[in-house]
């Protein structure tokens, strides 16, 4: 909940009902993405605030959550309907302010006196809940228009409305589809940003041991492919024309690696098959893919069944995976040894140090791509970047929020500099998880935008897109209450890496780079 006088009534309701476990956090737009971070396994959370443009907060958020399909649910308080466009404080057209990206909106009576009101709430609700919670998950608006006086006491004696706990809908095993009794040729698998799915993961690993499964770093069945360190044999090496796929089968949603889009796009399948149990497929690869409804796990276990295995074209996928990898570890080892001590050097160490059952968060931009190049390919635990949007707002209040909600998992969070200080408003609240580690990659502004093509030749790109700065992380975290500890060196990382692993609170270990370094590491790893 965000403070606020609207709202006031309904955070005074969801106190005094004592089932529902409250957090305040000051800034909206924190609150939603810490909201989003308990979501991120597909436990509904919501996120409650005043009228007015505090509610314009949460759109970053809502958005992540549409295209991650996550069930976040956003309360709004509200004015009464006709205040609307009267020049009254905080009084804003909230309803279906979220439309493009919501999966329902509904809207509380303004009369509560009414002897319809309880009815019409509780209609409202479940509409809301089955529609987060439905076959294709995803977030929802509830907008509540209060009356003055708000500030009635409220009867603890009166009953609420009571909407009965949903449980989650058994979906059967889907029909497979006929097609797939035929010979399907060289099937290629891939899973893309995925919330965690033990059934998933188990049947990704089954299917791994017949055909070639490429999953995404956000996907959260890292372990369970079958192609390993497919990502660098992409964004360093030459893909084969050899490994084009005569079937691509998905599942999940966005994939990180551009190379790869563009190789499906120059060697598309002669079809491509969605599995998903419900919402809309987006064609990534323009490969005009054919969606199958129902359960993902079952429907990749009826292929299992039914399509007999290609023991070669697995093999292709794999000897040419481990050979550009192989060659692309060498050329690291060599350029790296040449080179001044940067995120790479870092991230190499850092990765290979976390725990087993360690769940980790990447910011966006450069970390989540170096997660994808340096991430070791059977490392057991979870990954999660907020690529629904691909936006850098929210990175750490998404991770404070899943540290939260899942205290007894160790929790990394791997974020540059410009992504953390946007996002330091995650630590403006009461809550302290002592299970999160945050490591900062500060390297004085935004990177990328001396990497990628058009800004860095730009004479602008300094100053107003990498945006430099000095600033370090120190007085903000002693500000916060929050341990903390810098490395700049291999050496320093080092020592500052076992005060993390048994640091008995919230820490942030930053890391200072120099700004230029890993920019010229990156093309001379690209051969």
């Amino acid at each position: 909940v965000a403070p606020g006088s609207r709202n006031a009534p309904l955070i005074a309701a969801l106190q005094r009902f004592g089932r529902i476990r409250l957090h305040s956090v000051r800034d909206e737009r924190s609150a939603a993405f810490i909201a989003l971070g308990f979501c991120l396994e597909g436990r509904p959370a919501a996120v409650c605030c005043t009228s007015g443009t505090a509610l314009l907060n949460f759109y970053p958020a809502v958005c992540e959550a549409y295209y991650q399909r996550l069930p976040l649910i956003a309360i709004s308080a509200d004015r009464p309907p006709e205040l609307i466009d009267q020049w009254d404080g905080q009084t804003i057209r909230q309803p279906e302010v979220f439309a493009a990206h919501i999966r329902a909106m509904v809207q509380w009576p303004d009369q509560l006196d009414s002897p319809y009101a309880a009815e019409d709430i509780d209609r409202a609700m479940e509409t809301a809940l089955h529609a987060a919670l439905g076959a294709e998950t995803g977030p929802v608006h509830i907008n509540i228009p209060l009356r003055d006086p708000i500030y009635r006491e409220l009867d603890t004696d009166q009953p609420y409305p009571v909407i009965p706990p949903m449980a989650a809908a058994a979906i059967p095993a889907p029909e497979a589809p006929a097609a797939w009794e035929s010979d399907l040729g060289k099937v290629l698998v891939l899973c893309g940003q995925h919330r965690p799915d033990e059934a998933l993961h188990s049947s990704l690993s089954h299917i791994a041991a017949k055909f070639p499964v490429l999953c995404d770093i956000s996907s959260s069945m890292l372990s369970a492919a079958s192609v390993a360190h497919w990502e660098t044999m992409f964004s360093f090496g030459i893909v084969s024309d050899v490994l084009r796929a005569d079937t691509l089968i998905t599942c999940g949603t966005a994939m990180l690696n551009k190379q790869l889009k563009q190789w499906l796009r120059a060697h598309p399948p002669r079809q491509h098959w969605h599995l998903q149990s419900g919402g809309w497929t987006g064609d990534p690869f323009q490969s005009q893919p054919q969606t199958l409804l129902g359960n993902p796990a079952g429907l990749l276990d009826a292929l299992y069944r039914l399509q007999p295995a290609n023991p070669d074209y697995l093999q292709a996928w794999q000897v040419e995976s481990k050979h550009a990898h192989q060659n692309f570890r060498e050329r690291k080892g060599r350029v790296l040894r040449e080179s001044a001590f940067s995120e790479w050097q870092a991230l190499d160490f850092a990765l290979a140090y976390l725990p087993d059952s360690a769940a980790v968060h990447f910011g966006n931009s450069m970390a989540v791509r170096y997660g994808a190049w340096i991430m070791p390919s059977d490392f057991p635990g979870k990954t999660f970047s907020n690529r629904g949007t691909s936006g850098i707002n929210g990175c750490v209040s998404t991770a404070l929020g899943y540290a939260v909600a899942h205290p007894d998992k160790p929790c990394f969070l791997f974020v540059g500099d410009i992504s953390f200080f946007y996002d330091s408003n995650a630590f403006w609240n009461d809550m302290r998880p002592d299970n999160l580690k945050v490591i900062l990659l500060n390297n004085g502004g935004g990177n990328i935008f001396r990497v990628i093509d058009g800004p860095r030749q730009l004479p602008e790109c300094e100053t107003f897109l990498e945006t430099s700065h000095q600033r370090k992380a120190d007085h903000l975290c002693r500000d916060l209450g929050i341990e903390y500890s810098l490395a700049n060196d291999l050496e320093s990382l080092e020592e500052a890496w076992a005060d993390v692993l048994k640091a008995d609170g919230p820490m942030v270990l930053e890391i200072l780079v120099a700004p230029e370094t890993a920019p010229r590491i990156l093309p001379r790893l690209k051969g």
